[in-house]
């Protein structure tokens, strides 16, 4: 789909497909994937043309130093349709990592055009993730590959936690993209917890 000869320096490692956006007025085709050039991830698009093929297109950059996502992005989950004003909007969801850790965040942006804004803290007036590690027994090391979508009752969706090398999917939800809440399975009747401890 995209001529390994013409990769750009952020995909030159290789490059993995994310999601699919269709412009809901031309109906042209936009390819979101996450690219790696040996050491960081990057997210970029590439458009379909009248032929068929892809051509490059946007980037989508890391965030600014000191930021959660500062130093890499990937896992690209885009989903397209209107706002409660009723106006075009694109939600993107995507995997930052600071150097230390990986999260899920969100940006955003109004009509066909224009830049991505990344979800805020109000308390603070930084950038924030919308789904962290924290509170997690299954995934302390980090979380990665958002994937969500619109319902009833606001936003629902899964993300992939981990610790060391062993994967997990879970489940999040809440009334707006950028305030999500993991959803983990609550104790039931007849469930077993079973736990060892040492000395010191």
């Amino acid at each position: 789909v995209l001529d390994p000869d013409l990769r750009p320096n952020w995909e030159s490692s290789g490059a993995i497909p994310g999601s699919i956006e269709i412009d809901r007025d031309t109906g042209e085709l936009r390819l979101w994937y996450s690219g790696h050039n040996g050491d960081e991830w990057s997210i970029g698009t590439a458009v379909q043309d009248e032929g068929g093929s892809f051509r490059r297109d946007t980037l989508f950059e890391v965030g600014s130093p000191g930021d959660w996502d500062d130093t890499s992005v990937r896992d690209p989950w885009v989903v397209t349709g209107d706002d409660e004003d009723g106006n075009p909007t694109t939600w993107l969801f995507y995997a930052g990592f600071d150097g230390d850790q990986w999260q899920a965040g969100l940006a955003v942006r109004s009509g066909s055009s224009g830049e991505f804004e990344r979800s805020w803290s109000e308390r603070t007036g930084t950038h924030r993730p919308i789904l962290d590690s924290t509170g997690g027994m299954f995934h302390p090391d980090g979380l990665v590959r958002p994937v969500f979508l619109p319902s009833t009752n606001g936003w629902q969706g899964w993300f992939c936690g981990y610790v060391g090398e062993e994967y997990r999917v879970g489940t999040a939800s809440g009334l707006t993209a950028d305030r999500l809440h993991k959803t983990p399975e609550r104790p039931t009747i007849g469930d077993n917890l079973s736990f060892s401890t040492e000395r010191g």
